[in-house]
């Protein structure tokens, strides 16, 4: 199976936490707790958001959640 590549747009937030909807990232932190806070500040325009670790491009594995 072929791993999925990440968009290179999500350099900018290489090490940070971020939550993406409909192909935008809507927010970002340094950490998946804060990331959290600010998704829920959101309301409904966070609803629907997927978070995923932005790893550096020598690192192979991705996680999101969502």
């Amino acid at each position: 199976m072929e791993p999925i590549r990440r968009d290179p747009g999500l350099d900018r937030w290489i090490g940070m936490w971020v939550a993406v909807k409909d192909g935008e990232v809507i927010a970002a932190a340094h950490n998946s707790n804060e990331l959290v806070k600010m998704v829920i500040e959101l309301g409904a325009r966070g609803s629907g958001a997927v978070a995923q670790f932005v790893p550096s491009r020598q690192d192979s594995i991705v996680i999101g959640v969502g």
